[in-house]
């Protein structure tokens, strides 16, 4: 409002003041977007298996529920980031052929839909893109990598680790000294 009566006053003033840096939200016409949270688009939703936001059937209690309304979906969109979705993916990849299949590795078309039915149905299991269930793949492959590692060199790494550990190795240390040490 200052900078609006200043623009006013511009040729009544001598030497006004400059506001630099300043940007007046005023100035510019408001707007319905919003930043960060996009609808999923029908088509998507639709070869996804998510269903449709319904305002009638809205649960109050549902977490993220306002993220699902203006996502568009039942259910919020989100990562895999929960127990139960880890405790469900480590499921659905030792029980389900879409998830594990030996020849092709998972087919994300379906497996997507897979997912998306039984987070209907689960508490704590939000619904995923396509894109997001191949990321945790990557990271769970990842893991599992580094757990076979571990498992298969575990005696190897067992008798360094006893080595690096014997407190026969302390003896040869110098000792402390009593006098606290100054600079």
């Amino acid at each position: 409002m200052i900078q609006e009566r200043l623009v006013f006053l511009c040729d009544a003033l001598v030497e006004p003041l400059e506001f630099k840096g300043w940007v007046n939200g005023n100035l510019y016409v408001p707007t319905s977007e919003r930043l960060g949270i996009l609808p999923v688009p029908q088509d998507v939703r639709v070869a996804s298996g998510m269903k449709e936001y319904d305002l009638h059937n809205f649960n109050k209690k549902q977490q993220h529920s306002y993220l699902a309304r203006m996502q568009g979906t039942r259910k919020a969109v989100l990562p895999v980031h929960t127990p139960a979705e880890h405790d469900l993916f480590n499921d659905l990849m030792e029980s389900n052929n879409t998830f594990n299949s030996q020849s092709s590795g998972p087919s994300w078309k379906l497996a997507v839909k897979v997912w998306n039915d039984l987070a209907d149905e689960r508490e704590g299991v939000f619904y995923k893109l396509t894109e997001q269930l191949k990321t945790f793949y990557s990271q769970w492959q990842t893991n599992l990598n580094v757990r076979q590692s571990l498992s298969l060199t575990t005696s190897v790494r067992g008798s360094i680790v006893k080595k690096a550990r014997d407190p026969a190795r302390a003896e040869a240390a110098p000792r402390l000294t009593n006098r606290p040490l100054v600079p």
